[in-house]
């Protein structure tokens, strides 16, 4: 008689183990689906962000590396006040050929909101305004400047994003932005369901909703912005005061930002593209004691053997201009034609043809256009 219970007890359990599995083989199944889609696709995954954010614009990348690119064929989506398209490619730039022309130069700009744009329209960029200043003074070479920023973005990621896309692009020139969010993790992560946590059931959950008339969580693959103002921290969502979830550990940090840059160099070498850093926005002063990551990227380079472009001086000589000689400041900086607004600091139309003309006279001081053109200017 005693035996009867117990059988029945295990077979209940057994039951309960296997609906257990079923219900995580068909979430798994339906997260692999979302993301699918997601990447695929030219429609976003579901953000619970505002309308015209940076969410409305991104879709996962297949390489965890890379995270998130712009979305291919946006058209006039309206971003921080400014209209915002990319090409077919997902890129803010012309619609090129992924094959290089026969005599085309080609240059690949990867950073994030600053080299962007952010808060331009389409065309206003410094890497527009390099790709005019370049056409204006040889206009017999068929220039092509892909423009691979990506707000949110950092060393890391972009590293990654052109060994794992960009490289078919077959570089000339790689234009590498630096800024005080080089450290950070990714704007956006992903987070899933853990499939394999072990202190919830699943089956229980799918149960619950269902007799609460709430269906299932749609979707359940979604990205989450890393918290950069007073909303929640990661480390108030995850414990042991992470940023970001644990499969992003190397996509930030001072060290895996130096493995990032040596990665690169490694990749110029190897393929025989050239590197230009640019630099510009600078701390003032740098908080003592402490090297600033925009800093810290820009000795790295110069110890690598990358030219770096610094335009924090001339933007200082501006602003005092334009205030009538007082000593620089970042609100008389944010109240000058140098930033698109005087709540939004990204550099203005302006601010990117004094970039792209500082950068243009890099290029000639350091002979890097002679040796992509292998002709003298």
């Amino acid at each position: 008689m005693i035996l009867r219970p117990v059988l029945v007890a295990s077979a209940v359990l057994v039951l309960l183990l296997v609906g257990e599995v079923l219900v995580r083989a068909a979430i798994r199944g339906e997260q692999a689906r979302v993301l699918e889609e997601a990447m695929l696709g030219d429609r976003p995954m579901p953000i619970a962000d505002e309308q015209g954010s940076l969410g409305a614009m991104i879709r996962p990348h297949p390489d965890d590396r890379v995270v998130y690119t712009l979305r291919p064929g946006v058209r006039d989506m309206i971003f921080k006040t400014a209209p915002v398209s990319t090409n077919s490619h997902g890129f803010r730039s012309e619609e090129e050929p992924v094959a290089e022309p026969p005599g085309a130069v080609t240059i690949v700009t990867l950073g994030n909101s600053v080299m962007f744009g952010h808060g331009l329209a389409d065309g206003l960029s410094y890497p527009d305004a390099l790709r005019r200043l370049l056409r204006e003074r040889r206009p017999d070479v068929p220039w092509r400047v892909v423009n691979a920023s990506l707000p949110g973005a950092n060393t890391m990621m972009e590293v990654a994003r052109l060994e794992r896309d960009l490289l078919a692009w077959s570089p000339d020139l790689v234009l590498l932005g630096i800024t005080n969010n080089d450290f950070r993790p990714p704007l956006y992560v992903r987070v899933e369901e853990d499939l394999d946590a072990l202190d919830r059931s699943f089956l229980l959950d799918e149960a619950s909703r269902r007799l609460a008339g709430d269906g299932a969580d749609d979707p359940r693959l979604a990205f989450r912005r890393e918290a950069l103002t007073n909303r929640k921290r990661w480390a108030d969502l995850e414990p042991g005061g992470r940023q970001a979830p644990a499969r992003y550990d190397g996509l930030h940090g001072r060290p895996a930002a130096l493995r990032a840059l040596e990665g690169l160099r490694r990749l110029s070498e190897r393929e025989g593209f050239e590197v230009v850093a640019v630099l510009v926005f600078e701390p003032t002063p740098d908080a003592p004691g402490r090297r600033a990551p925009e800093l810290v990227l820009a000795d790295a380079c110069r110890r690598l053997g990358f030219p770096v472009l610094r335009m924090q001086p001339e933007i200082e000589r501006e602003v005092e201009a334009q205030a009538e000689g007082r000593p620089f400041s970042w609100d008389l900086f944010s109240a000058s034609d140098l930033a698109v607004s005087p709540t939004n600091g990204h550099p203005s139309a302006r601010l990117g043809e004094l970039t792209a003309r500082s950068l243009l006279a890099l290029l000639e001081q350091e002979g890097v256009l002679d040796r992509l053109r292998r002709a003298p200017w």
